[in-house]
């Protein structure tokens, strides 16, 4: 999966994710994968909030230099928004329940951007 643990020295490259909420909450394990999409926010780098619909349904996508196709969210960003440079690893959470589903690590041709889930990375980080 995409993440790394790295130590930051410069300040001036600190930044990190900051959600104004004190109810985020990782989602729970029996998430239904079907149904209606989520309205999530977007944590993106240099303060922005971007606003979409994630899809629970599962998407798949490589990242490199892998060969194994890994789950993922879609992600359709609201009003032509979407992400720009630096707004890989841009938390996503649910606007209703505050979960955080995961993080941006891909965008596509069509705009919308890959979620992987933050249960899967946490999984991955603690194996």
């Amino acid at each position: 999966l995409d993440w790394a643990l790295i130590a930051i020295e410069n300040d001036s490259l600190y930044l990190p994710n900051v959600i104004m909420s004190n109810e985020v909450a990782l989602p729970s394990p029996g998430l239904t994968r079907t149904g209606p999409k989520r309205k999530v926010t977007v944590t993106a780098a240099r303060g922005r909030a971007l606003s979409g619909s994630l899809s629970l349904e599962w998407s798949y996508l490589t990242l490199a230099p892998g060969d194994t196709m890994i789950k993922s969210y879609l992600l359709t960003f609201d009003n032509g928004q979407g992400e720009s440079k630096g707004d890989s690893g841009a938390w996503v959470t649910d606007n209703e329940t505050h979960e955080v589903y995961g993080h941006v690590v891909a965008s596509e041709a069509f705009g919308r951007a890959h979620i992987i889930p933050m249960n899967d990375i946490f999984g991955d980080i603690t194996t």
